[in-house]
């Protein structure tokens, strides 16, 4: 079923792309995030300020609901052009995200806003892990409407961008208490690790950055016992070594759609510091 036009009187645009998946692959190395992973963004020109309203949208089979589907989450970060999207650290300059959707997974997820003259970069992205569907994986179309005419046209894009996009969003998140381990020596400093839950609507997305400029941090989480959740890893327990200034998604985890009960989470966590 086609999306029909709410808004006759603005100007729109039809976009193809495909969904980013950064989290449903293996750690990246510093050559993986340089490289280039094609192009999936969107690169939007407004040359006078205007509201725009945004949505992403997928084609699912019928039985997507069914037990044994994989339906992807679905993301729309809108991104101002420019930010440093270098190296992943913890005090590097963060992307900086100006408009997003709520992640969930359905057909579409769209948002509004008001944007001013300037360049930006929209980024689809999916948390989750995408299933096969005849030779379709992660094919997506990006709307944009707005009041005033904009321009639009896809670009090329690296791993470290999407990267920047999604610790973004990740760190969202509320800090999550934690308990502690130290396994060094007796005069290091505590408070390295902040580990931050997000709520949204597909889930739970949880974070870490170790703040510290020579402690290697280890962290424990364990989401085992969440009712109605699936995790990006696989695994719903997992043991993280992160290097100083870094910072890492640990989990993405996503409502499977088969069950009306809303998610329940479950987080124990604890931490160990390292010379």
């Amino acid at each position: 079923m086609d999306v029909c036009r709410v808004r006759p009187d603005w100007a729109e645009a039809r976009i193809s792309t495909a969904l980013t998946t950064p989290l449903a692959r293996a750690p990246p190395t510093a050559a993986d995030l340089g490289a280039e992973i094609g192009d999936l963004a969107i690169e939007i020109e407004v040359l006078e300020t205007t509201p725009v309203e945004l949505t992403l949208s997928q084609r699912l089979p019928r039985a997507w609901r069914s037990a044994t589907a994989r339906a992807p989450d679905l993301l729309l970060l809108l991104l101002r052009s420019g930010a440093d999207l270098g190296a992943i650290s913890a005090r590097s300059r963060e992307a900086e995200i100006v408009c997003a959707t709520d992640r969930r997974v359905a057909s579409e997820v769209s948002a509004e806003c008001m944007l001013g003259a300037g360049r930006y970069v929209a980024l689809a992205i999916s948390l989750g892990e995408i299933a096969p569907r005849s030779g379709r994986d992660g094919a997506c179309t990006v709307r944009l409407g707005s009041a005033k005419p904009i321009l639009a046209a896809r670009a090329r894009v690296t791993a470290v961008h999407v990267a920047r996009a999604v610790h973004a969003y990740a760190r969202r998140g509320e800090l999550v208490r934690l308990g502690s381990a130290v396994h060094s020596p007796s005069n290091s400093p505590m408070g390295h690790a902040r580990v931050r839950a997000l709520s949204d609507g597909a889930g739970y997305v949880a974070y870490v950055e170790n703040i510290s400029s020579t402690w290697t941090v280890r962290v424990t989480v364990n989401f085992e016992g969440s009712v109605n959740l699936r995790s990006s890893r696989g695994s719903l327990a997992s043991y993280d070594l992160v290097p100083p200034r870094h910072a890492m998604v640990l989990h993405a985890l996503t409502q499977a759609p088969l069950l009306a009960a809303p998610p329940t989470l479950y987080l124990t966590c604890s931490y160990a510091i390292y010379l």
